[in-house]
């Protein structure tokens, strides 16, 4: 099986075309911080506690997002944490003149 990327358009305040990587058994969205920041999205003022597909509990802002995937647009919460490198392969680079988040390179 390959990896399954998806071009969307993210919104709050601001808008961001984007492609990401689509993990269909997800049952949560996770952004970057740097990234929520950048499209104004406003954060719930309490934390919530998200369990890792590796165990792992981490506390998360929470806000909201409009996605847009072709002619289709709906609100949906957004979790944002930091990402750390050691746990996490997938960093934003740009690509042409909109953000994309690719696979970085294995070492």
């Amino acid at each position: 099986m390959g990896h399954v990327y998806q071009r969307i358009k993210l919104g709050a305040v601001n808008e961001e075309d984007l492609t990401i990587l689509v993990d269909t058994g997800a049952t949560l969205s996770l952004i970057p911080p740097a990234l929520a920041d950048r499209l104004g999205i406003t954060r719930l003022p309490r934390k919530q506690v998200i369990v890792l597909a590796d165990g792992r509990r981490i506390e998360a802002e929470v806000g909201v997002v409009m996605v847009e995937i072709g002619d289709r647009k709906t609100a949906h919460s957004a979790s944002t944490h930091p990402m750390r490198k050691a746990t996490n392969r997938w960093r934003p680079r740009k690509v042409g003149t909109n953000a994309s988040t690719t696979p970085a390179p294995r070492r």
